[in-house]
């Protein structure tokens, strides 16, 4: 009897899920110097500096929008709440409405 499932593991040794391996460099040249600009107060800069901040930060949110895929945790939960409590509150009045009869469903939904 031969056995063929094997179980490969192509990780690093030692790693744990969920846990990067941190770097030396903290995001790229312009992100590092953008976030110095910003902790200065906005008299202090110059009019070039003003510029490359404006850019980068310009950039940065045109970036946000493009990628939709990032959604905070707390959006993502109050979305599944409101389409959860959604779905259930129109198979309660589908339910409801099927049994008690149409004249039921015109006033629930007239009167709110």
């Amino acid at each position: 009897m031969t056995n063929d499932f094997v179980v490969k593991h192509y990780g690093v040794r030692g790693m744990r899920w969920g846990v990067r391996k941190k770097s030396g460099s903290r995001g790229s040249k312009d992100y590092r110097r953008s976030r110095k600009l910003l902790k200065k107060p906005l008299k202090d800069l110059s009019d070039d500096d003003l510029k490359k901040l404006n850019s980068r930060m310009q950039l940065e949110r045109k970036a946000r929008n493009l990628d939709n895929r990032v959604i905070s945790k707390g959006k993502r939960f109050v979305a599944q709440v409101l389409v959860g409590a959604a779905s259930a509150v129109a198979t309660t009045l589908l339910i409801k409405g099927a049994t008690k009869g149409p004249s039921y469903l015109a006033k629930k939904v007239l009167n709110n």
